[in-house]
C-alpha cells in the first residue's frame, strides 16, 4: 500500500490523545476502577521509564513489568 500523506503530531498539535481516558476505558474493560490519582501514580512511575527506553537505557517489556510492579499490580492482574 502506497501512503500519499503521513502526519506526525509529537506534540498534540493537530491531534489530542486523553491518555488518562484512554487507560480508565482500558481498565474498565478488565473490571478495574483507574482514577485520576492512579494516573498520576502511573505518570510518575512511566515518564522516567520512557525516558530510560528512550535512550537505550531499558527494554519496552522490561520497563513496563517494572511499572507494574512499582503500582503494586502485576501484569497479570
Amino acid at each position: 500500500m502506497k501512503w500519499d500523506w503521513i502526519f506526525f503530531d509529537a506534540d498534540e498539535t493537530l491531534f489530542t490523545f486523553d491518555s488518562f481516558t484512554g487507560l480508565q476505558r482500558m481498565f474498565l474493560d478488565y473490571s478495574v476502577t483507574f482514577t485520576a490519582e492512579d494516573f498520576q501514580d502511573y505518570q510518575a512511575v512511566n515518564k522516567p521509564l520512557w525516558v530510560d527506553y528512550q535512550n537505550g537505557r531499558d527494554h519496552f517489556i522490561t520497563a513496563s513489568a517494572r511499572a507494574f510492579r512499582e503500582l503494586g499490580r502485576t501484569a497479570e492482574s
